[in-house]
């Protein structure tokens, strides 16, 4: 019974861990499958400043972005795509708010870009794009190339290369765990190459649209019927250990 009553209390807390998983680089919104996103729209209209350690909230509530710009002086800007963000061609949408690293006083781009989440969730992803500054359909020489630095507190789990078209279209730049791990906390993204930013080459020059997140499922976190069970276990142990003490003293 006692063996029993053990092994029941050991297969409790092993429903509680999450198993390991594996880092999967991907190109898509749908391969992400979200459950929350981060709109920037929140921090500003379009033009509006964004300051370094900015914080923005999730949809639905739970968990927030902290903004963080790479180059001195380290400030950014809102930018709606259609007005003060251009191109804004597909997979971008008119209207949406693009958190832009660029500093509108010295005219330079901030990047990197660093997104740090409250909470560790399983995956984590948005569209970018680099600042080639060209019309629709006018550029054929605007690639550009971004790296994706994924991270768990200050130890990197992997980093991943994306290059556009020629035309310098926003690309998807993501990262989730399979099978499914709570492990991210932040993610830092960068231009590698874009001989067309800002006219010359600024390869801190780019913008995200909306942050889009896998958070954690809620079977990972006991509840508190997973704790009543536990405290059961070892009720029932203490029990069995006490009744064994009784029949050796008779």
């Amino acid at each position: 019974m006692l063996r029993f009553a053990t092994a029941f209390i050991a297969g409790v807390g092993l429903t509680c861990v999450p198993a390991f998983g594996s880092l999967t680089f991907v190109t898509t919104p749908g391969a992400l499958s979200s459950n929350a996103s981060v709109a920037w729209s929140q921090l500003g209209g379009d033009g509006a400043s964004v300051a370094n350690g900015a914080v923005a909230n999730s949809s639905p509530a739970g968990f927030t972005a902290t903004v963080g710009f790479g180059t001195a002086p380290g400030d950014g800007q809102i930018a709606n795509c259609g007005a003060s963000w251009s191109p804004c061609n597909p997979p971008l949408t008119a209207g949406d708010a693009m958190l832009w690293a660029f500093d509108s006083g010295t005219q330079t781009g901030t990047g990197a870009l660093t997104l740090a989440l409250s909470i560790a969730v399983n995956g984590v992803g948005a569209y970018i794009q680099a600042d080639t500054g060209s019309g629709p359909g006018t550029c054929t020489t605007c690639a550009f190339t971004v790296l994706l630095n994924v991270f768990n507190g200050g130890s990197s789990l992997g980093t991943h290369s994306y290059t556009s078209d020629a035309a310098g279209d926003a690309v998807f730049v993501g990262a989730i765990n399979s099978p499914l791990l709570a492990n991210i906390t932040s993610i830092v993204v960068s231009l590698t190459s874009c001989p067309a930013c800002n006219g010359s080459g600024d390869l801190h020059d780019f913008a995200a649209d909306t942050l889009l997140v896998n958070e954690p499922l809620a079977s990972v976190i006991p509840e508190p019927s997973m704790y009543l069970l536990m405290g059961s276990g070892l009720a029932a142990i203490t029990w069995i250990r006490n009744k064994k003490n009784n029949r050796r003293k008779l």
